[in-house]
C-alpha cells in the first residue's frame, strides 16, 4: 500500500461553534467545514458525496474549503491556530502529527455513527496512532515494481521470485543489477513516487 487516502474529524469540529459548552441535540442544524485537495474530478465527486450525505442527514450542510495547491500548509496553518475543518481529507503518514497533537477525533468515540465492517482491518489500522484511528480510510493503491526484463537479460540476471520475496529480497537484487552493470545502472529508482526496479 504506497499510499492512503483518510477522512479525519477535527476534535474542535462543530461544538466550537456554539456558545458554552453546549452540545448540539440530535436534529439541530449543523453546518460541517470539509476540506480535502485533488483534481476537478475528486472536487465534483467529493461535492457530489457531500449532497448525498446531505440529503440523507437532513439537517447538516457543509462547507466546502476545497484547495489544488497548498493544502498542507494552509492546513497545518488551520490547525495551529485552533481552527481546522470538522472533516480533513489527508494522505497516509500524515494522520498521526495531527492525531497525536490532539487535533483529531478518536473514531472509537462514535463508531455506533460510523460503519468501516467493510474495511479490512489491515487498511482501517494502518495510520493507528497509539492503538487509536482517527481517519477512515476513503482509498488505497496497491504498490507496483516494472521489472526491465531485457537489461535483466544483458546483464545475465535471473528474473526475481516476485511470489515470495520481501523487501530485503528486493533490495538485494537491486544491489545485483548496480554490481553487475558496473555502477551504470540503479536497481531501483522511484520517479515520481512510484517504483521501477
Amino acid at each position: 500500500m504506497s499510499a492512503v487516502a483518510l477522512l479525519g474529524l477535527g476534535a474542535c469540529g462543530q461544538a466550537d461553534n456554539l456558545d458554552g459548552d453546549e452540545a448540539a441535540a440530535p436534529g439541530d442544524a449543523v453546518e460541517l467545514r470539509v476540506a480535502w485537495w485533488g483534481a476537478e474530478v475528486r472536487h465534483e465527486q467529493t461535492q457530489e458525496a457531500l449532497a448525498v450525505c446531505e440529503a440523507a442527514v437532513g439537517n447538516i450542510t457543509t462547507s466546502a474549503e476545497f484547495v489544488n495547491d497548498g493544502y498542507d500548509e494552509k492546513l497545518a496553518t488551520q490547525f495551529a491556530a485552533g481552527d481546522p475543518p470538522d472533516v480533513i481529507q489527508v494522505v497516509s503518514g500524515a494522520i498521526s502529527s495531527y492525531g497525536q497533537r490532539g487535533g483529531l477525533l478518536d473514531i472509537a468515540t462514535v463508531e455506533e455513527h460510523i460503519d468501516t465492517s467493510a474495511i479490512s482491518p489491515v487498511v482501517m489500522n494502518a495510520d493507528a496512532v497509539d492503538g487509536k484511528n482517527y481517519a477512515v480510510p476513503i482509498t488505497t493503491n496497491a504498490s507496483g515494481l516494472i521489472l526491465n526484463v531485457t537489461m535483466m537479460e544483458e546483464y545475465g540476471l535471473e528474473r526475481p521470485d516476485d511470489e515470495n520475496w520481501t523487501w530485503d529480497d528486493l533490495f538485494d537484487y537491486a544491489g545485483s543489477v548496480y554490481e553487475a552493470s558496473g555502477g551504470e545502472v540503479w536497481g531501483c529508482s522511484s520517479p515520481a513516487r512510484t517504483s521501477a526496479c
